[in-house]
């Protein structure tokens, strides 16, 4: 798993980023349980050209 959030490594929460990686055809995945502000903060240091972000507002 990439390096994950505080209170984000349990074990349904790794099970939903390997599954989600799996249907994705993907090595991993990373699910941010937190608002909008966690994911904007985070959003520039994770991605790169060539990666899918989903984002529910």
């Amino acid at each position: 798993m990439l390096g994950e959030p505080a209170g984000a490594g349990t074990p349904l929460h790794q099970e939903l980023q390997r599954g989600l990686a799996d249907f994705l055809g993907c090595e991993d995945s990373l699910v941010l349980a937190g608002g909008y502000l966690t994911n904007v903060t985070a959003i520039d240091a994770l991605l790169a050209d060539g990666d899918l972000l989903i984002h529910d507002a």
